[in-house]
């Protein structure tokens, strides 16, 4: 289904891999990252009220190379996006997006900050698209990370 897309694209972002800013991007802290994303998706329609449709969390493990660590908003938009008014200050970034996955376009921004370490960090991501019924689905990931040490394999 589409949402999956946007579930894949939401975890390979790399939001929770966030540390320090950079001038042409996020500096993340290289190693071993343990992430965990609280989806939800909902829709609009017309009554104006919002029905959930699913919430799950997903946990996950990354590693980043010293050759990899500066991330710029379209490598965390993810394939499919295109980004604007990006806003980078250490250690915050956001930034604002458009995806089309399938027939849907979804507008939506990401923000997120590192802890004063450089070792945790929070994001979010929210994204609305309208679908042929009228209807609208909204798309929420918070985004918690925190370095783990070394990358292990």
């Amino acid at each position: 289904m589409w949402w999956k897309s946007i579930c894949v694209f939401a975890a390979l972002a790399g939001w929770e891999n966030l540390a320090e800013a950079d001038v042409s991007g996020l500096t993340v802290t290289p190693g071993r990252w343990e992430s965990t994303s609280e989806i939800s998706i909902s829709v609009v329609g017309e009554t104006e009220e919002e029905m959930v449709l699913e919430t799950r969390t997903e946990i996950s493990q990354s590693c980043i190379t010293p050759q990899d660590h500066v991330l710029d908003a379209a490598e965390l938009a993810g394939p499919g996006c295109s980004v604007s008014d990006i806003w980078v200050k250490d250690p915050d970034m956001s930034f604002v997006l458009v995806c089309r996955q399938s027939e849907l376009t979804f507008y939506g921004t990401m923000v997120a900050s590192a802890g004063e370490d450089g070792r945790t960090t929070l994001g979010r991501m929210t994204l609305k698209g309208r679908r042929e019924d009228g209807s609208e689905l909204h798309i929420r990931a918070d985004m918690t990370g925190a370095h783990a040490g070394p990358c292990v394999g």
